[in-house]
């Protein structure tokens, strides 16, 4: 009967640590005992058809109620600043010093048919975002009528329409990007490499394999592995933990007087380093709900 009780209590366990790793949602409430505050924090992928945050019904209900809006860069921060823009630190002799014949074959052919040249001067980090976007927002999804908005520009602008304060989490995100990738380690670059090169080549070839990204995002088929230490994974991203520990600072001083809608790349939300697991450090109840 002991072994009957402890295999329940098991199963009941994993049960919970599963449902709490995929909720089906990309909205999360949060709320503190004592007080009547309720904020929201919403996972974006920056790169799906903005027009979609329309149809997530409890978002935009959530979103009007808030008194504050947080995303990673306002529109404001961002023009300032531009991504693309020479970091003066790479060059095409720094690509043909870490690409393989073969990975220089397709990066040349790919450069050459998009007509970017400029992608010779961005280093690993930042083109492995550029041509991600690039993929997914105007591969996968074969239409960009998005008036140059990502989906978290499409919340922003929502948010202006509703005469909600706005505030950005991150001051300059080009020139973080840069400083990030002057410290990145040779082992790294060449992941990202990899990356670009295979995304390139799918790009050349038409192939849409790994587009299922967006359908998993719009069906809520999200693990957030909040069990996970992301401090032990393999060639980590050299950004997430420090901006989510410098993003806290400023979320829990903000969630203690307003009711907030915060809006971040899903990455942000995953693992034990992720903003989930560090609001409810801090004593936050963060529980999924509807999106």
């Amino acid at each position: 009967m002991s072994k009957f009780i402890l295999f329940i209590s098991s199963l009941f366990i994993f049960t919970n640590i599963y449902s709490q790793n995929k909720p089906k949602t990309i909205l999360w409430e949060i709320t503190q005992n004592g007080s009547n505050l309720k904020s929201y924090l919403f996972g974006t992928l920056h790169e799906v058809n903005p027009d979609f945050f329309d149809s997530l019904t409890n978002s935009v209900s959530k979103l009007k109620n808030s008194d504050i809006l947080y995303v990673e860069e306002t529109n404001s921060v961002r023009d300032k600043s531009n991504i693309l823009q020479n970091p003066s630190i790479w060059n095409k002799s720094k690509w043909d010093s870490i690409l393989s014949k073969e990975q220089a074959i397709i990066f040349e052919r790919f450069i050459s048919k998009a007509e970017r040249s400029e992608f010779n001067n961005l280093p690993p980090l930042i083109l492995n975002r550029v041509i991600t976007g690039m993929y997914l927002r105007d591969f996968c999804q074969l239409s960009n009528s998005y008036e140059n908005l990502t989906l978290d520009g499409k919340i922003e602008k929502f948010a202006h329409e509703n005469y909600k304060q706005v505030l950005s989490l991150d001051e300059n995100q080009a020139d973080l990007l840069t400083m990030t990738s002057k410290a990145v380690d040779s082992n790294l670059n060449l992941e990202y490499a990899k990356g670009i090169i295979n995304l390139m080549s799918k790009m050349l070839n038409e192939d849409m394999s790994n587009c299922n990204i967006i359908t998993e995002y719009k069906s809520f088929n999200i693990d957030y592995m909040l069990e996970v230490d992301y401090t032990k994974y393999p060639n980590q991203s050299p950004l997430l933990i420090d901006r989510n520990i410098k993003w806290i600072k400023i979320l829990d001083n903000s969630l203690r007087k307003y009711n907030c809608f915060i809006a971040v790349g899903l990455k942000h939300l995953f693992y034990k380093q992720g903003l989930i697991q560090q609001l409810r450090a801090l004593g936050y109840k963060v529980r999924p709900i509807i999106p």
